[in-house]
């Protein structure tokens, strides 16, 4: 299970200001050997969250939120120099559609394409 925050600027329909959002999501994978210490571990995740719209400093629109369903798929490949360390950089691409909306908002779905960057691992005892 995934959770996630993300940031990032809306400059679209001409609305602007800044988007915050919060994802739970449970995902499944497979780590595929593709030479040693080197694999690829393609991803699919499903996840229900909130975003909320910030309006620009000087405005004085009010925050909105809407509920959102998520789903990605990815593929980064994976290094790991140790038993316990890894590194991975891949591809990734998110369709979000919105569940909530409020009347003024015309909110299509989004899809969402971008890098994944993961780093992890353990101090063995």
């Amino acid at each position: 299970v995934g959770l996630g925050q993300e940031w990032g600027s809306e400059h679209d329909g001409g609305r602007t200001g800044d988007t915050r959002s919060f994802v739970v999501s449970p995902y499944v994978g497979y780590l595929v050997p593709l030479a040693e210490h080197l694999d690829i571990f393609p991803e699919l995740e499903a996840g229900l969250g909130k975003v909320w719209f910030l309006p620009p400093p000087a405005s004085k629109a009010d925050t909105t939120s809407n509920g959102m369903v998520d789903v990605s798929l990815s593929a980064p490949v994976v290094w790991h120099p140790t038993g316990q360390f890894f590194a991975g950089l891949g591809p990734t691409a998110t369709f979000r559609h919105f569940t909530s909306r409020a009347p003024e908002a015309d909110l299509k779905p989004w899809f969402l394409v971008g890098a994944l960057v993961s780093v992890g691992g353990y101090f063995p005892s």
